[in-house]
C-alpha cells in the first residue's frame, strides 16, 4: 500500500475516534446533570396528620406511619432541608437528619418522629421556712419533696408530665405544717399547669416594746381585752393583722384564755383551748418574716426547744403559764392587780429569747415576780384571729 494513503488512513481513523469519544464524554456529563434523586424518609408514632415541607415548599400531608417521599426531585448536587409546616393535633414530630446536599443518590434517611404533647403540673409554696419540707404528690403517684427556704417561698414542678385532657390532682402528702393546696384539681387543656398554690400556715411573734404591770386591763373590758390592744397598739403588729397576747388568765376574774387544762394538753388536745392565741400545725417567724422561732404541734403549743427565741437577748414577758403549758397559779388576780405582793399576788412570766420551757416560766431563776413588777408580753399576729 502506498505510505501516503497509509498515512492519510491512519489520520482519518484517529479523527473519527477522538470525534467519538469527546461526544461520548459530552453525553455521559449532561445525563448526570439532569438525572433526578428523590428525597424521603420514614415517619413514626404519628396518629392524625403531619404537613411537610422540603426547601420551604412541595408541602407533603402524612396520615401514617412508615416510608415518605417528596413529590419533588433534586438534581446531583442540589441541598435539601426537610421541616414540619403543620403538627398534628395533639402531637409533636420532631425531624432527624433533616438537611444535607444530594450526592449522586435519593436520600432515604430522613427520620420524622412523632410523639404525644405531654404539659408539666407545678405551682408555688408560700410560708415553708428553710429547714423544713413538704411532700407533695399528683394524683397520688408523683411525689415530689419540697425544701424550705430562707423567705418561706418557692416553686414546684411535678418530674411526670401529663397529656392534654388528663386530669390532675395535687394534695399535701405530709408536713410539719398545716398546708393547703389551692386549685390543685382540673384536667390538662394544652398547657403547662403552674398556678397551683400550696399555702403553709404561719403567723408572726414579737415582744412589746413596752413594758406593764400585772394589771393589764387598763381602760379594757377584762384583762384579756387590755393585753390583746396593747399588743395590736405595738408597732411591730403587722398592718391589716391581729394582734393578741399569748396569756393565760383563768376563769375566776374575767373571761379566761388557756392552752391546756392537762399538762401538755395530753388528755384532751386542742379541745382544751380556751380563745388560744396559737393555731396548729403553724410556722411562727419574727417581724422579720424568716426567723423562725418555732412550729406549733397539733395541739396548737409548741414542743420545746424552740428554734430560736423570739428576741435574742433575754426580756421578760407575763405568760400566765406553768412549763407544760397549763395556767400558772400566779397571774396578778387574773392579770387586775399591780400590787406589790401585799396580798400575796404575783405573776407568772417567761424568758422571750428562751428556747427550752423556761419561755413559759422562769422561776428558777427570777422568782415569781411581783405584779408591781414591769414586763413585756408575747405577742402573736395572724391575718385573722
Amino acid at each position: 500500500m502506498n505510505p501516503l494513503k497509509c498515512s492519510r488512513l491512519f489520520f482519518l481513523l484517529f479523527c473519527s475516534f477522538f470525534l467519538f469519544t469527546a461526544c461520548s464524554d459530552d453525553v455521559s456529563s449532561s445525563f448526570r446533570m439532569t438525572e433526578l434523586f428523590s428525597v424521603g424518609g420514614t415517619v413514626t408514632g404519628l396518629n392524625g396528620t403531619v404537613v411537610l415541607q422540603n426547601n420551604g415548599g412541595d408541602n407533603l400531608s402524612i396520615t401514617s406511619n412508615g416510608a415518605f417521599t417528596f413529590t419533588t426531585s433534586l438534581l446531583d448536587t442540589d441541598t435539601y432541608a426537610v421541616t414540619v409546616l403543620t403538627q398534628p393535633s395533639d402531637q409533636t414530630c420532631t425531624v432527624s437528619n433533616s438537611t444535607g446536599t444530594i450526592t449522586g443518590a435519593n436520600v432515604a434517611n430522613v427520620t420524622v418522629t412523632c410523639a404525644v404533647n405531654t404539659f408539666t403540673v407545678g405551682g408555688t409554696v408560700s410560708g415553708l421556712f428553710a429547714g423544713y419540707e413538704m411532700e407533695l404528690s399528683n394524683n397520688e403517684g408523683n411525689s415530689l419533696i419540697v425544701e424550705g427556704t430562707a423567705n418561706g417561698n418557692g416553686n414546684f414542678t411535678f418530674s411526670a408530665a401529663l397529656e392534654n385532657g388528663a386530669a390532675y390532682e395535687v394534695t399535701v402528702t405530709s408536713a410539719l405544717q398545716n398546708c393547703a393546696v389551692e386549685q390543685g384539681s382540673g384536667t390538662i387543656n394544652g398547657d403547662n399547669k403552674n398556678d397551683i398554690t400550696v399555702n403553709c400556715s404561719k403567723g408572726t411573734m414579737f415582744v412589746t416594746t413596752a413594758t406593764f404591770n400585772g394589771n393589764l386591763k387598763g381602760t379594757a373590758a377584762s384583762a384579756v381585752q387590755g393585753a390583746d390592744a396593747k399588743c395590736a397598739a405595738d408597732l411591730q403588729c403587722p398592718a391589716g393583722f391581729a394582734c393578741k397576747a399569748m396569756l393565760g388568765a383563768a376563769l375566776d376574774h374575767g373571761p379566761a384564755r388557756t392552752a391546756c387544762g392537762t399538762p401538755n394538753c395530753s388528755e384532751g388536745g386542742s379541745s382544751e383551748h380556751v380563745d388560744w392565741v396559737l393555731r396548729p400545725s403553724t410556722a411562727y417567724v419574727r417581724p422579720d418574716g424568716t426567723t423562725v422561732v418555732g412550729i406549733t404541734n397539733t395541739k396548737a403549743i409548741f414542743d420545746f426547744p424552740l428554734a430560736h427565741g423570739v428576741v435574742d437577748t433575754q426580756q421578760f414577758a407575763w405568760t400566765g403559764l406553768a412549763r407544760d403549758w397549763t395556767t400558772h397559779f400566779y397571774k396578778c388576780f387574773s392579770w387586775t392587780s399591780e400590787d406589790p405582793d401585799s396580798d400575796g399576788y404575783q405573776g407568772e412570766a417567761g424568758d422571750a429569747s428562751a428556747v427550752n420551757n423556761t419561755f413559759n416560766d422562769f422561776y428558777n431563776f427570777i422568782g415569781d415576780p411581783f405584779c408591781s413588777t414591769p414586763a413585756h408580753l408575747n405577742c402573736v399576729a395572724h391575718d385573722t384571729l
